[in-house]
Order: C-alpha cells, then structure tokens, then sequence
C-alpha cells in the first residue's frame, strides 16, 4: 500500500519517473486484489489486471490484447480481450 500511495502522490503533483510501470503494478495489484473474491487463479487475474489498466490508460485495447497473449500465452486472449475493451470503455 506504501509503493501505491507514494506512486499516485508521485504522479498526482507531476513529477514523473515513467508512467508505464506504475500502472503495470497498479493493475497486477488490482487483478490479484479482485482473484479471491472472484474465485479465480491469482497469476491469471494479475496478469489481466496488468494489461487492462494499462489498456484503459493508454487507450489502446488491441495493442494491449496483444501483449497479453505474448506475455501469458494465447489461452488468456478471450478474457484479456473483454477486459481490455472494457477498461477502454470505460476510461472514457
């Protein structure tokens, strides 16, 4: 919780280190967050998590479904792919 809030607080006032890999953490923190009460495995939800705030940022749901699938193996592009979009979606 401590890396998150110094991240946000980092990013929030405007120094910036790089924005990409904070927002891989924050989402693998999300997915593996959400693995329990969704009942799936932690790995696969923080790995979906990774690439769907990162899709939603960047607004880029099919480069990010993409690098899901190099990175986690082509079984894991149906679900990266719905939370990809969704993420895009939804981040306006």
């Amino acid at each position: 919780l401590g890396k998150l809030a110094f991240t946000v607080t980092s990013l929030g006032t405007g120094f910036k280190g790089g924005e990409v890999t904070p927002l891989f953490y924050i989402g693998a923190t999300l997915g593996n967050a959400l693995a329990p009460l969704l009942h799936l495995p932690f790995p696969m939800l923080a790995g979906i998590g990774f690439v769907a705030v990162f899709a939603g940022a960047a607004n880029t749901p099919l480069a990010t479904i993409v690098m899901a699938m190099e990175l986690f193996g082509p079984e894991i592009g149906p679900l990266a792919a719905i939370a990809c979009i969704a993420s895009y979606l939804f981040s306006g």
